[in-house]
């Protein structure tokens, strides 16, 4: 029995945009979207695709919603209270320093024409000594990238005092260990950097392990049967890692899922389907885990964050990897010029 076809609609309307332009990525269509969900058992298709919709239309950021954030962040007169919001941005120092991937990049250049567009003036007539300097993303998860990229900057570019303030429509809570590496690199480096304001506007997401039970990530109450699963969950055992579950009962404050029912399912699904995609691809990089890329020995990240131009590697690999005989939902455009279907299935 083939799923709901209202929900598979509803869902490729969703991502529509989804690298919209690429010549390498075909049209998110209704005829995708019902061959990815065939990878499912059929008495569960359609609620797989209902509750992927739900968070979506939470969690999916479109070109649009991008712009809208932009325009928000360009008007506001919160990053400096009492500043006239185009002296603001007259005066900032937008950052260009991302070492991996072309999303900071592709951000500036969306910002460049919203500052043309409300205050008469692009990004290259920004900047001055006394400016706070702006990094930009669309989402900080772990917060290595933002981490790594600043740590280089300030021992190698930044000025003898700066004021940084890092800003993204989303990110996820236990990031704040991010300010000491920050600020060690500017002591080593005999500079004083201060960092005002942190995250504004954004979504503020949990994923604390000590909240887990309240995470707005996917974080499995139980583990479901199967071979592959139970060989993964061995894996973690054998080196000391067990899995950490969650108790039902809460889905986040978020939101991000329409009721407990809904996220079991998809984290069910997507676990099983997870550890058989790793099963199946040994050249897999061990850190890509079932639910999403994670330095730690686990079952991943569990991010439901995807916006228009890319789908991060920390959301569960049933999203974006390339099966044989199923398409990729939001196939990932990756950092470097291997292609990870390629590189998964060893071609």
């Amino acid at each position: 029995m083939p799923p709901n076809p209202e929900y598979v609609q509803a869902l490729a309307d969703t991502i529509a945009d989804y690298r919209s332009g690429d010549d390498e990525v075909a049209p998110r269509s209704p005829e995708l979207v019902e061959q990815w969900a065939a990878q499912f058992p059929a008495e569960v298709q359609s609620d797989v695709l209902s509750s992927l919709l739900y968070t979506f239309e939470r969690t999916y950021v479109s070109q649009t919603d991008f712009e809208h954030f932009l325009g928000a962040l360009a008007s506001t007169d919160k990053l400096s209270p009492g500043v006239d919001p185009a002296e603001y941005w007259k005066h900032a120092n937008l950052l260009d320093i991302q070492q991996g991937g072309a999303s900071q990049k592709e951000i500036l250049h969306l910002f460049d024409g919203v500052l043309k567009s409300i205050h008469g003036f692009g990004a290259d007539d920004t900047g001055s000594e006394d400016g706070d300097f702006i990094y930009l993303d669309d989402c900080i998860a772990t917060g290595s990238r933002v981490r790594s990229d600043l740590v280089q900057w300030v021992k190698e570019d930044a000025p003898k005092h700066s004021r940084i303030k890092i800003i993204t429509p989303a990110h996820y809570r236990g990031t704040f260990w991010i300010d000491g590496h920050i600020a060690r690199a500017a002591k080593d480096a005999g500079k004083t950097v201060r960092i005002n304001k942190w995250f504004w506007p954004s979504l503020e997401l949990e994923n604390r392990k000590a909240r887990k039970s309240q995470s707005d990530v996917l974080w499995p109450d139980s583990i479901p049967t199967g071979d592959s699963v139970a060989a993964y969950v061995t894996q973690l055992e054998d080196a000391g890692y067990p899995p950490e579950l969650r108790t039902l009962g809460q889905v986040g404050s978020a939101g991000l899922f329409r009721d407990d029912a809904a996220k079991v399912t998809l984290e069910r699904e997507f676990l099983r389907r997870g550890c058989e995609i790793r099963a199946t691809s040994p050249n897999l990089p061990a850190k890509m885990r079932p639910l999403g890329y994670h330095n730690l020995e686990c079952l991943g990240f569990e991010s439901m964050v995807v916006t228009y131009r890319n789908c991060p590697n920390n959301c569960p690999l049933v999203l974006w990897v390339d099966q044989p005989g199923i398409p990729a939902l939001l196939p990932r455009k990756t950092n470097t010029d291997v292609e990870i279907g390629k590189l998964i299935r060893g071609i």
